[in-house]
């Protein structure tokens, strides 16, 4: 088992409530309040991805989050991501 380690980065990019026309794009019991769209130029990881074995977390004016989806536009030179209230 790979042990991995906690780093903190502080990526620039742009954070906003999740539009109630996203949420809509999430399975029912996905949807949930407090969620917010990040983007951002810095990669987003998911559980699931074969890179990485946590989900980041985001903080944002002093609350946390979880990245629950992640859209990668490589050809657009950013990443958008979904994350619900922790």
């Amino acid at each position: 088992m790979e042990v991995v380690e906690d780093m903190t980065l502080t990526p620039t990019g742009i954070i906003q409530p999740t539009s109630a026309e996203e949420l809509q794009y999430f399975p029912e019991g996905e949807r949930r309040k407090g969620m917010i769209t990040i983007f951002t130029q810095e990669k987003l990881y998911l559980t699931e991805d074969k890179t990485s074995n946590i989900s980041d977390d985001v903080t944002w004016q002093g609350e946390a989050y979880k990245v629950i989806k992640a859209d990668r536009w490589e050809d657009y030179g950013f990443t958008v991501g979904y994350a619900a209230k922790r």
